[in-house]
Protein backbone atom coordinates (compact mmCIF):
# COMPACT_ATOMS: atom_id res chain seq x y z
CA UNK A 1 0.00 0.00 0.00
CA UNK A 2 1.43 3.31 -0.99
CA UNK A 3 1.71 6.38 1.49
CA UNK A 4 -0.82 7.81 -0.31
CA UNK A 5 -3.45 4.93 -0.10
CA UNK A 6 -2.22 4.90 3.77
CA UNK A 7 -3.06 8.42 4.35
CA UNK A 8 -6.34 8.49 2.43
CA UNK A 9 -6.92 5.22 4.73
CA UNK A 10 -6.40 6.64 8.23
CA UNK A 11 -8.25 9.96 7.37
CA UNK A 12 -11.24 7.66 6.58
CA UNK A 13 -10.75 6.10 9.88
CA UNK A 14 -11.24 8.78 11.47
CA UNK A 15 -14.26 10.24 9.87
CA UNK A 16 -16.29 7.16 9.90
CA UNK A 17 -18.36 6.63 13.01
CA UNK A 18 -18.35 3.20 12.84
CA UNK A 19 -14.42 2.33 13.48
CA UNK A 20 -14.59 4.79 15.87
CA UNK A 21 -17.16 3.51 18.32
CA UNK A 22 -16.15 0.09 17.51
CA UNK A 23 -13.24 1.06 19.79
CA UNK A 24 -14.49 2.63 22.41
CA UNK A 25 -15.50 0.16 25.05
CA UNK A 26 -12.51 -1.90 24.72
CA UNK A 27 -10.30 -2.18 27.37
CA UNK A 28 -6.45 -2.73 27.32
CA UNK A 29 -6.48 -5.92 28.41
CA UNK A 30 -9.27 -6.98 26.21
CA UNK A 31 -6.83 -6.53 23.52
CA UNK A 32 -4.10 -8.97 24.19
CA UNK A 33 -5.53 -11.46 27.04
CA UNK A 34 -7.60 -14.57 26.34
CA UNK A 35 -10.66 -15.58 28.85
CA UNK A 36 -8.54 -18.26 30.75
CA UNK A 37 -5.80 -15.89 31.38
CA UNK A 38 -6.78 -13.63 33.32
CA UNK A 39 -6.15 -14.09 37.66
CA UNK A 40 -5.81 -10.25 38.57
CA UNK A 41 -7.48 -6.94 38.53
CA UNK A 42 -8.01 -7.43 34.33
CA UNK A 43 -10.03 -10.33 34.68
CA UNK A 44 -12.85 -7.52 35.85
CA UNK A 45 -12.66 -6.76 32.03
CA UNK A 46 -12.20 -10.21 30.14
CA UNK A 47 -13.48 -12.64 32.90
CA UNK A 48 -15.20 -11.46 36.25
CA UNK A 49 -14.76 -15.26 37.38
CA UNK A 50 -11.18 -14.60 37.35
CA UNK A 51 -11.30 -12.31 40.23
CA UNK A 52 -11.61 -15.53 42.54
CA UNK A 53 -8.70 -17.64 40.97
CA UNK A 54 -6.03 -15.98 43.12
CA UNK A 55 -6.65 -14.39 46.39
CA UNK A 56 -5.36 -10.75 46.21
CA UNK A 57 -5.16 -7.42 47.53
CA UNK A 58 -4.01 -5.27 44.43
CA UNK A 59 -3.67 -1.73 42.54
CA UNK A 60 -3.09 -1.39 39.09
CA UNK A 61 -3.05 0.78 36.42
CA UNK A 62 -2.92 0.90 32.94
CA UNK A 63 -1.84 3.52 30.09
CA UNK A 64 -2.46 2.41 26.07
CA UNK A 65 -0.87 4.63 22.66
CA UNK A 66 -2.26 4.41 19.61
CA UNK A 67 -0.40 5.09 16.54
CA UNK A 68 -2.10 5.82 13.07
CA UNK A 69 -0.29 6.62 10.30
CA UNK A 70 2.67 7.94 12.42
CA UNK A 71 0.60 10.06 14.49
CA UNK A 72 0.85 8.53 18.00
CA UNK A 73 -1.51 9.43 20.63
CA UNK A 74 -3.51 8.49 23.91
CA UNK A 75 -5.87 5.87 23.55
CA UNK A 76 -6.88 4.73 27.05
CA UNK A 77 -5.96 4.99 30.69
CA UNK A 78 -7.42 2.48 33.73
CA UNK A 79 -7.19 1.61 37.28
CA UNK A 80 -8.73 -0.73 39.24
CA UNK A 81 -8.65 -1.54 42.93
CA UNK A 82 -8.92 -5.62 43.71
CA UNK A 83 -9.35 -7.08 47.48
CA UNK A 84 -10.25 -10.68 48.06
CA UNK A 85 -12.63 -11.31 45.17
CA UNK A 86 -14.17 -7.80 44.90
CA UNK A 87 -12.96 -5.28 42.66
CA UNK A 88 -13.61 -1.89 41.17
CA UNK A 89 -12.56 -0.76 38.07
CA UNK A 90 -12.24 2.85 35.60
CA UNK A 91 -11.14 3.17 32.37
CA UNK A 92 -11.07 6.55 29.97
CA UNK A 93 -10.79 6.05 26.38
CA UNK A 94 -9.84 8.61 24.04
CA UNK A 95 -11.69 9.36 20.56
CA UNK A 96 -10.00 10.89 17.85
CA UNK A 97 -13.12 13.10 16.76
CA UNK A 98 -12.34 14.69 20.55
CA UNK A 99 -14.53 12.98 22.34
CA UNK A 100 -14.12 10.33 25.43
CA UNK A 101 -15.84 7.60 27.01
CA UNK A 102 -15.49 6.40 30.81
CA UNK A 103 -16.65 3.00 32.09
CA UNK A 104 -17.08 2.15 35.80
CA UNK A 105 -16.72 -1.44 36.94
CA UNK A 106 -17.87 -3.19 39.96
CA UNK A 107 -16.82 -7.11 40.23
CA UNK A 108 -17.19 -10.11 42.36
CA UNK A 109 -15.75 -13.60 41.76
CA UNK A 110 -16.80 -16.39 44.35
CA UNK A 111 -14.26 -19.95 44.11
CA UNK A 112 -10.76 -20.80 44.09
CA UNK A 113 -8.22 -22.00 41.84
CA UNK A 114 -10.32 -25.02 40.50
CA UNK A 115 -13.90 -23.23 39.96
CA UNK A 116 -15.02 -19.99 40.04
CA UNK A 117 -17.87 -17.63 38.84
CA UNK A 118 -17.72 -13.83 39.04
CA UNK A 119 -20.28 -10.99 37.52
CA UNK A 120 -19.33 -7.46 37.03
CA UNK A 121 -21.05 -4.66 36.50
CA UNK A 122 -20.20 -1.56 34.13
CA UNK A 123 -21.57 2.45 33.79
CA UNK A 124 -20.32 3.77 30.91
CA UNK A 125 -20.77 7.55 30.53
CA UNK A 126 -19.69 10.09 27.75
CA UNK A 127 -20.23 12.51 25.13
CA UNK A 128 -21.51 9.44 22.92
CA UNK A 129 -22.61 7.52 25.58
CA UNK A 130 -24.90 6.68 28.88
CA UNK A 131 -25.58 3.35 29.16
CA UNK A 132 -24.58 0.21 31.67
CA UNK A 133 -24.31 -3.63 30.83
CA UNK A 134 -23.32 -6.82 32.74
CA UNK A 135 -20.62 -9.15 32.49
CA UNK A 136 -20.49 -12.75 34.03
CA UNK A 137 -18.43 -16.11 33.46
CA UNK A 138 -17.61 -19.15 34.84
CA UNK A 139 -14.45 -21.13 34.90
CA UNK A 140 -13.51 -24.64 35.85
CA UNK A 141 -10.55 -27.21 35.84
CA UNK A 142 -11.60 -30.08 35.52
CA UNK A 143 -8.25 -31.75 35.16
CA UNK A 144 -4.75 -30.35 35.84
CA UNK A 145 -3.83 -29.61 32.58
CA UNK A 146 -6.92 -28.20 31.10
CA UNK A 147 -9.26 -25.22 32.05
CA UNK A 148 -12.43 -24.22 30.42
CA UNK A 149 -13.96 -20.93 30.61
CA UNK A 150 -17.65 -19.13 29.46
CA UNK A 151 -18.39 -15.46 29.54
CA UNK A 152 -21.39 -13.59 28.68
CA UNK A 153 -20.57 -10.07 27.97
CA UNK A 154 -22.59 -6.78 27.18
CA UNK A 155 -25.89 -7.45 28.53
CA UNK A 156 -28.15 -5.22 28.41
CA UNK A 157 -26.47 -4.12 24.49
CA UNK A 158 -24.93 -0.75 25.22
CA UNK A 159 -25.21 2.13 22.35
CA UNK A 160 -22.80 4.22 21.81
CA UNK A 161 -23.83 7.47 19.48
CA UNK A 162 -22.32 8.11 16.44
CA UNK A 163 -20.82 11.97 16.59
CA UNK A 164 -23.14 14.83 15.57
CA UNK A 165 -23.99 15.46 12.19
CA UNK A 166 -22.92 11.37 10.75
CA UNK A 167 -25.69 9.82 8.53
CA UNK A 168 -28.29 7.74 10.17
CA UNK A 169 -27.94 4.38 11.52
CA UNK A 170 -24.78 5.66 12.45
CA UNK A 171 -24.94 4.28 16.28
CA UNK A 172 -22.48 1.04 17.22
CA UNK A 173 -24.45 -1.54 19.50
CA UNK A 174 -22.76 -3.60 21.41
CA UNK A 175 -24.90 -6.64 20.99
CA UNK A 176 -24.41 -9.54 23.79
CA UNK A 177 -21.67 -12.04 23.30
CA UNK A 178 -21.44 -15.51 24.75
CA UNK A 179 -17.22 -16.48 24.68
CA UNK A 180 -16.41 -20.04 25.41
CA UNK A 181 -12.78 -20.85 25.96
CA UNK A 182 -10.27 -23.53 26.86
CA UNK A 183 -6.74 -23.58 27.76
CA UNK A 184 -4.39 -26.71 27.38
CA UNK A 185 -1.33 -26.13 30.43
CA UNK A 186 2.30 -28.16 29.01
CA UNK A 187 5.63 -28.89 30.44
CA UNK A 188 4.15 -28.74 33.83
CA UNK A 189 2.23 -25.05 33.34
CA UNK A 190 5.41 -23.60 31.81
CA UNK A 191 3.87 -23.36 28.11
CA UNK A 192 0.12 -22.78 27.72
CA UNK A 193 -2.25 -23.22 24.19
CA UNK A 194 -5.69 -21.62 24.29
CA UNK A 195 -8.68 -20.17 22.34
CA UNK A 196 -11.81 -17.86 22.61
CA UNK A 197 -14.91 -18.33 20.33
CA UNK A 198 -16.84 -14.76 20.51
CA UNK A 199 -20.40 -15.73 19.80
CA UNK A 200 -23.31 -12.93 19.05
CA UNK A 201 -26.75 -13.92 20.74
CA UNK A 202 -28.55 -11.79 18.48
CA UNK A 203 -28.17 -14.29 15.48
CA UNK A 204 -26.25 -16.63 17.15
CA UNK A 205 -23.62 -16.11 14.73
CA UNK A 206 -19.54 -16.29 14.93
CA UNK A 207 -18.13 -12.55 15.76
CA UNK A 208 -14.43 -13.90 16.40
CA UNK A 209 -11.86 -16.65 16.84
CA UNK A 210 -9.11 -16.19 19.06
CA UNK A 211 -5.96 -18.06 19.06
CA UNK A 212 -3.26 -17.93 22.18
CA UNK A 213 0.15 -19.18 22.99
CA UNK A 214 2.37 -18.22 26.07
CA UNK A 215 5.72 -19.54 27.69
CA UNK A 216 7.20 -19.31 30.67
CA UNK A 217 11.00 -17.48 30.83
CA UNK A 218 13.62 -16.98 33.08
CA UNK A 219 13.69 -14.66 35.62
CA UNK A 220 9.56 -14.26 36.52
CA UNK A 221 9.06 -13.11 32.40
CA UNK A 222 6.26 -14.99 30.52
CA UNK A 223 5.91 -14.38 26.86
CA UNK A 224 2.14 -14.55 25.38
CA UNK A 225 1.08 -14.24 21.51
CA UNK A 226 -2.55 -13.82 20.57
CA UNK A 227 -4.37 -13.62 16.92
CA UNK A 228 -7.78 -12.91 16.46
CA UNK A 229 -9.61 -13.42 13.47
CA UNK A 230 -13.08 -13.60 11.83
CA UNK A 231 -14.85 -16.20 10.42
CA UNK A 232 -13.53 -14.54 6.90
CA UNK A 233 -10.57 -13.43 7.99
CA UNK A 234 -11.59 -9.70 6.55
CA UNK A 235 -10.79 -8.78 10.04
CA UNK A 236 -7.56 -10.03 11.70
CA UNK A 237 -5.20 -8.86 14.52
CA UNK A 238 -1.94 -10.05 16.43
CA UNK A 239 -0.99 -9.24 19.91
CA UNK A 240 1.90 -9.77 21.57
CA UNK A 241 2.84 -9.46 25.71
CA UNK A 242 5.69 -9.71 27.81
CA UNK A 243 4.97 -10.01 32.11
CA UNK A 244 7.48 -9.67 34.49
CA UNK A 245 5.81 -10.74 38.00
CA UNK A 246 7.93 -10.46 41.09
CA UNK A 247 6.95 -10.24 44.98
CA UNK A 248 4.32 -8.08 45.31
CA UNK A 249 4.54 -6.22 41.46
CA UNK A 250 3.74 -7.27 38.02
CA UNK A 251 4.02 -5.80 34.82
CA UNK A 252 3.35 -6.18 31.46
CA UNK A 253 3.65 -4.81 28.12
CA UNK A 254 1.94 -5.13 25.02
CA UNK A 255 1.42 -4.31 21.37
CA UNK A 256 -1.24 -5.32 18.75
CA UNK A 257 -1.48 -4.12 15.20
CA UNK A 258 -4.58 -5.43 12.80
CA UNK A 259 -3.37 -6.63 9.05
CA UNK A 260 -6.12 -4.38 7.15
CA UNK A 261 -5.83 -1.62 8.96
CA UNK A 262 -3.20 1.35 10.17
CA UNK A 263 -4.01 1.50 13.68
CA UNK A 264 -1.23 0.16 16.12
CA UNK A 265 -1.83 -0.07 19.92
CA UNK A 266 0.77 -0.23 22.50
CA UNK A 267 0.48 0.22 26.43
CA UNK A 268 1.47 -0.87 29.67
CA UNK A 269 -0.39 -2.37 32.92
CA UNK A 270 1.37 -2.30 35.88
CA UNK A 271 0.02 -3.52 39.33
CA UNK A 272 1.44 -3.81 43.37
CA UNK A 273 -0.25 -6.93 45.34
CA UNK A 274 -0.33 -8.97 48.18
CA UNK A 275 -1.42 -12.48 48.28
CA UNK A 276 -3.75 -13.98 50.77
CA UNK A 277 -2.83 -17.78 49.56
CA UNK A 278 0.78 -19.15 48.66
CA UNK A 279 2.38 -17.45 46.08
CA UNK A 280 2.64 -19.14 43.11
CA UNK A 281 5.79 -18.16 41.10
CA UNK A 282 6.39 -17.86 37.09
CA UNK A 283 6.09 -15.57 34.17
CA UNK A 284 2.59 -16.74 33.29
CA UNK A 285 1.15 -16.76 36.49
CA UNK A 286 0.31 -19.77 37.30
Amino acid sequence: MTRVRRSALAALLLLLPGPLAGQALITQPQRYLLSTEVFDGRALWVQPAGLARHREASIGASLTGVDRDGVIKLDQVGLTLISGGLGLGWQRAELPDGSSISQYAVGAGLGDLKRSIGVTRRWMRGDRVKDDAWDVGARLVPARALELSVVLRDIGSPLVRAPSGAPAGSDTTYFTTLVPGAALRLLGGHARLAADWEIVTKNWGTSAFRLGAGVALPFNLGFTMRAEFSPNFDRRDLALSLTWGGSGARVTGFASKAVDADARYAGLWGSAYRLYDQPRRGGLGH
